[in-house]
């Protein structure tokens, strides 16, 4: 697991995810993602297509396995 370069918690994290709260960089937004990736938070959200992203973002190289 790489570090962070904010400090990312599980509501700021799942708040950029939907959008609804803007990122201050585009790192903070694929930390985000990979917060929720790493910590397994998707799991606890049970909504679908946060997982589907996770897997498109793997995918396209943007997250780390």
């Amino acid at each position: 697991m790489k570090p962070f370069t904010s400090e990312m918690t599980p509501f700021v994290a799942v708040m950029i995810a939907k959008g609804i709260e803007t990122p201050r960089s585009d790192q903070e937004f694929v930390d985000a993602w990979q917060y929720i990736h790493d910590t397994r938070l998707f799991q606890h959200l049970k909504e679908p297509w946060v997982e589907g992203r996770i897997s498109d973002m793997i995918r396209e190289g943007i997250l780390e396995p």
